[in-house]
């Protein structure tokens, strides 16, 4: 168990306070990273048309009202196969991360069906990404108990 899995536990620190510490210092880090560095990220992976034996099938459509699609909120960088298909958006200060609006969630979510609109096209992570085991997400998967009060894409 993590160090912050204890503390959230334990009732010390709630999952929304760590989320909003993550924030400050990712765009801490990332000022940081503006200023000093030039150095360009792109995310690994193959063809992801090819990785259907992959791909995780969840139960989304009963899920996101739950969960508010709160893995759309989750930043990664585009595999060169997506920065030349150039359907994906990235974004402009963090070269090839992909672009999130202002609410933090990825721009290429329908805030008012939680839907991906790109979604023939996802990447990668989206494609292959689980929230079964994901506690930012779910303090019970199988009875649907999402974790604490998840923010909404849509509010």
């Amino acid at each position: 168990m993590s160090l912050t899995e204890l503390l959230v536990s334990k009732g010390i620190i709630g999952i929304n306070e760590l989320d909003e510490r993550k924030k400050l210092v990712e765009q801490r880090l990332m000022q940081d990273v503006q200023e000093h560095y030039t150095k360009v990220i792109i995310g690994e992976g193959g063809d992801k048309y090819s990785t259907a034996d992959e791909e995780v099938h969840i139960d989304c459509e009963k899920r996101l009202q739950l969960c508010k699609a709160k893995c759309c909120s989750y930043y990664f960088y585009l595999t060169q196969q997506d920065i030349e298909e150039n359907i994906l958006q990235w974004d402009l200060f963090q070269p090839y991360c992909i672009s999130r609006d202002d609410d933090g969630y990825c721009k290429h979510l329908d805030r008012k069906s939680l839907k991906c609109t790109v979604r023939e096209q996802r990447p990668i992570p989206c494609r292959n990404y689980s929230c079964h085991t994901d506690k930012k997400i779910w303090l019970d998967f199988d009875k649907m108990i999402p974790a604490e009060e998840i923010e909404t894409a849509n509010s």
